[in-house]
């Protein structure tokens, strides 16, 4: 037996699979407007005769009215002018309409019996009898009225069907583009105003503090910190050598000049460029750019910019939407139908009617030429009868036929040229009537407006990708960008960048900073070089005689360059370099007593030898003196790192594998050490310098080690919860948002609307105008026939016995009467 729970779990998913199912209002408008449409794009050709040919509209009102007010002198003034020509013949219907009102009236005049004297045309004396040929004639343009009157209502039929698609057309894609819009669709790609409202507030949820992804995110943050330590561990001790090498102390001691501490810089400033260029810098970085773009500060910033990402978005989609909702609604689309329905009713009843007065008139001509006079001589009823039916309702069709096709003629003049200026709207459409439509945009917004018109709305190429995320613009620390700008740089680009960075360095072969050859190389040269350091500080002639002037030693001057060492040595270049012992080896006359002052040999191997010159003596004794400073008394700087206390910290102890055994605890909050000044003697700075050699390899080894162990933590851990929760869905939402389906919705508008609706309209009322004119020849040739026949009918009346009827045949005793009707 089914669990509670398992009953209510079932229920709960038959009802929203109910729910799924059930089809929204865009479905049911789609399904019942969508089916029929022609998708072939139809021709212009009638809206542009509907509108008087070329968009005058646009270039000569809009193009040069001031303001909205302007509209109306600038279209006077163009009727006025070229518009006399183009736009004025499509009211003709409309004065046929007046002038025809003016002629039945006259016609039906002449119909009444009362008014028979006024007829000049009358039979008075006799019958008037009409040639063969005038009936030929008359019969023929009756039977050419008829064939008109068939061709047109073919057309006729054909418009209407024009018309009926372009509603349909216009039903369908209102209904397609409402439920794009709400919904979203896959081709082209659009994900919808309310998914994509609802993903934007989501990523905003996200974002928030105590959200689950800003928990993991902080947590792995946390984790990884390590990497940064190490690498900061590395980092600070690389520096410290690099400044005791830069050390005046060291680089330049009293008189010398150290030949090996410009190439341990150079050699550190190389470690630190490979450093820098690793995949433990690339690994700080990423962490480091990950945190930053999304710390608290960050964090708030981004969801208001998403915030202010859908405002101008929802603005659009409002915009549209009220637009397209009346088109969409069932009981309004009922009313398009219906309208349509009864249009396509009309334009089957007025060519009836015309068919059946041209079938009148058919009779009576065919009568009127056939048989006009009976065997007795008497002038027939029939064609009289039949051509006054034809005129009549020659006239009541035509009437009908003006007043409609003037109409919608005259109806078309207007709508044409909105529907030309909305076919060819774009950027420089709204340029040019900015001021007569008296747009009240400037700056950004008229720019916004412009990129989403021409990109999106109307573009030239509607296959052309355009998106929202590329148009719609917001402002942000007083820069204006596009949505796909902020985003991306703010947020996307900012934290992918280094995952980027970091991908290739994770392809790189050498990842080991430890047995890199630069940093092997740099701990070669400390560990060959650094604990004789004495024999590359050798004398610095300028310095040193600026120092034995300065002690009051006049005259002298040193011109041997030897080194703090004993014995002699040779530089990286193999050139030789004196030791000590090579400053005193000469002969000289003077004894010791003749030094100027007491002074004890630097080098114990040696004894004090005589002054090689006694012009020199003072001077050679100052170097003597000076050399043994250095070599004696602490001179030299050996920085070590201190912790909070002020105490030397070893940071550099290792465990057994060669890790850094507490390199973290001396460590400030910023991942820095604090530097303890620690003055040395020449002996202490080489034991200083020898000692380096093991400490940047703890230093690498420990770096290696930390990132070997974050490298997962970072690149996949770190990176996938950013990409799963951030980039991707950011990536998505863009992509999502292209806009160039609305062009393609937009064409499919105009052309159902314009094209097909607005053209078939136009030209259904020049059918209808050619239908007036064809009843207006009807009228004519039976009212000609009529009015012949007729006034025959009643002279026989009037005179019976001359070869008329007998005075009892019709009227019971003959009398004087007039049967016009």
């Amino acid at each position: 037996m089914m669990s509670v729970q398992g009953s209510w779990a079932l229920a709960w998913a038959l009802m929203l699979t109910s729910c799924a199912a059930t089809p929204n209002k865009y479905d049911i408008a789609i399904a019942d407007r969508c089916p029929d449409v022609v998708s072939t794009e139809p021709s212009r050709a009638a809206l542009d005769s509907a509108a008087g040919g070329d968009n005058w509209f646009l270039t000569e009102v809009l193009y040069k009215a001031d303001d909205s007010e302007d509209i109306w002198t600038k279209t006077i003034e163009y009727m006025q002018g070229d518009g006399a020509t183009d736009v004025a013949p499509k009211a003709v219907g409309l004065v046929l309409f007046i002038l025809l009102l003016l002629t039945w009236w006259c016609c039906c005049y002449t119909c009444c019996p009362c008014c028979k004297c006024c007829r000049v045309c009358r039979a008075k004396e006799q019958k008037k009898s009409t040639d063969i040929v005038c009936k030929l004639i008359g019969t023929i343009l009756i039977l050419g009225i008829g064939a008109g009157l068939v061709v047109c209502w073919i057309f006729s039929v054909a418009t209407y069907e024009d018309i009926s698609n372009g509603s349909q057309r216009l039903g369908c894609t209102a209904a397609k583009m409402s439920k794009a819009l709400v919904e979203g669709q896959t081709s082209p790609n659009f994900i919808g105003m309310t998914p994509l409202t609802n993903r934007f507030t989501s990523l905003s949820d996200i974002l928030d503090d105590g959200s689950d992804f800003v928990t993991d995110f902080n947590q792995l943050i946390d984790n990884t910190v390590e990497i940064d330590q190490a690498f900061s561990f590395a980092t600070e001790t690389l520096e410290l050598l690099k400044d005791m090498m830069s050390e005046s102390a060291n680089r330049m001691p009293k008189g010398h000049t150290c030949l090996l501490c410009d190439t341990l810089s150079g050699e550190l400033t190389d470690v630190l460029d490979t450093m820098a260029d690793s995949l433990a810098s690339a690994l700080t970085n990423a962490r480091a750019e990950a945190k930053a773009a999304l710390d608290a500060d960050k964090r708030e910033d981004l969801r208001r910019l998403l915030d202010d990402s859908v405002e101008p978005l929802s603005e659009v989609n409002e915009l549209l939407l009220d637009a397209l909702d009346p088109l969409v609604d069932g009981e309004n689309w009922d009313m398009v139908e219906s309208s349509v329905t009864e249009g396509r009713l009309s334009m089957y009843i007025l060519p009836a009617y015309g068919l059946l007065a041209v079938i009148c008139g058919g009779l009576g001509c065919l009568a009127f030429s056939l048989r006009e006079s009976g065997a007795d001589g008497q002038t027939q009823a029939l064609p009289h009868r039949c051509a006054c039916c034809s005129w009549c309702c020659g006239f009541f069709v035509a009437a009908l036929c003006f007043l409609a096709g003037g109409f919608l003629q005259t109806l078309g003049v207007p709508l044409g040229v909105t529907c030309l200026t909305l076919d060819g709207f774009n950027g420089d459409v709204i340029d040019g009537s900015s001021d007569a439509l008296e747009l009240d945009l400037t700056g950004d917004s008229l720019t916004m407006v412009k990129n989403i018109v021409d990109q999106c709305l109307n573009p030239s190429d509607v296959s052309v990708s355009a998106n929202f995320a590329d148009v719609l613009l917001t402002t942000s620390a007083g820069s204006t960008q596009t949505m796909r700008q902020l985003i991306e740089a703010d947020l996307k680009e900012a934290i992918d960048a280094p995952f980027a960075e970091l991908q290739t360095k994770l392809s790189s072969a050498n990842t080991a900073l430890a047995n890199n050859t630069g940093v092997t190389g740099l701990r070669e040269l400390l560990s060959v070089y650094g604990a004789s350091i004495s024999e590359f500080i050798v004398t610095d002639g300028d310095s040193m005689n600026a120092l034995i002037a300065a002690d009051g030693i006049t005259g002298e001057d040193v011109t041997m360059i030897t080194s703090l060492a004993c014995s002699n040595s040779t530089t990286f270049d193999d050139v030789p370099i004196l030791g000590m012992d090579a400053y005193f080896s000469g002969p000289s006359a003077l004894t010791e007593s003749d030094y100027d002052l007491t002074v004890t040999m630097p080098c114990s191997s040696s004894a004090l030898p005589p002054c090689f010159s006694e012009a020199n003596c003072k001077a050679s004794s100052f170097v003597i003196q000076t050399k043994e400073d250095l070599r004696n008394d602490v001179e030299f700087r050996c920085d070590v790192f201190q912790d909070a206390s002020g105490t030397e910290c070893p940071v550099w102890t290792q465990r057994v594998d060669g890790v850094a055994a507490d390199y973290v605890t001396c460590m400030g909050s910023d991942n820095t050490y604090s530097r303890l000044p620690k003055n040395c003697t020449l002996t202490q700075f080489e034991t200083y310098l020898a000692e380096f050699n093991e400490r940047i390899k703890v230093a690498f080894t420990t770096l290696d080690d930390t990132t070997a162990t974050m490298t997962a933590e970072i690149d996949v851990g770190l990176r996938e919860l950013i990409d799963d929760n951030v980039v991707s869905e950011v990536t998505e939402i863009l992509d999502g948002m292209g806009c160039n389906f609305l062009g393609e919705f937009y064409q499919s508008i105009i052309w159902g609307a314009c094209y097909e609706g607005v053209g078939g309209m136009a030209y259904l009322g020049f059918l209808y105008v050619i239908v007036g004119a064809l009843m207006c020849v009807l009228i004519i040739v039976t009212y000609a026939m009529w009015r012949r026949s007729v006034d025959n009918y009643n002279w026989d009346m009037e005179h019976p016995g001359d070869g008329g009827y007998p005075a009892s045949s019709d009227d019971g005793g003959g009398g004087d009467r007039d049967e016009s009707i």
